[in-house]
């Protein structure tokens, strides 16, 4: 080998999997992106227990607090309900699985309990289906009526 590039990052990285062998360690070993330039790589290595949470299930967990702790403003979630929407199959029923801080439009996924696929949803659809129907914000919003004005700097 005469410099490093993505392929040999990969024949690599696939031969040190081999080499680890997970069930004798007792952990799950997961390899992530990799840095690299001509002559060498830094690739990012997660090692966790077998029945560790995944960063989604651990952030829906948070959210869950954020939204319990702060019922005033904010529809809190019940991450066990199971909801069900009808579709042309009949009914399909979902359950809340993870959430991901940084997605602004669809932070929430879902599992499919009859396939169990993963699917990724809105905020507001989240809160419509497994929120509280009867829930109301408490916090009362004021309008202002005040004009811009300009300011010399």
């Amino acid at each position: 080998m005469k410099k490093i590039d993505s392929n040999n990052i990969d024949t690599i990285i696939n031969k040190m999997k081999s080499m680890l062998n997970e069930k004798e360690l007792g952990v799950k070993v997961n390899f992530g992106g990799a840095r690299y330039d001509s002559d060498s790589f830094k690739v990012t290595l997660e090692v966790s227990l077998p029945n560790a949470k995944t960063k989604e299930e651990k952030a829906l967990e948070h959210e869950i607090k954020v939204r319990n702790a702060n019922k005033s403003w904010v529809k809190p979630l019940d991450p066990n309900k199971i909801a069900e929407i009808k579709n042309s199959q009949g009914h399909i029923k979902y359950s809340l699985c993870g959430y991901r801080p940084k997605a602004r439009k669809t932070p929430f996924i879902v599992l499919n309990l009859t396939d169990n696929k993963k699917y990724i949803i809105s905020e507001e659809k989240a809160e419509r289906l497994f929120g509280d129907p009867n829930w109301k914000s408490e916090v009362k919003v004021k309008q202002f009526n005040d004009s811009l004005k300009e300011v010399q700097l």
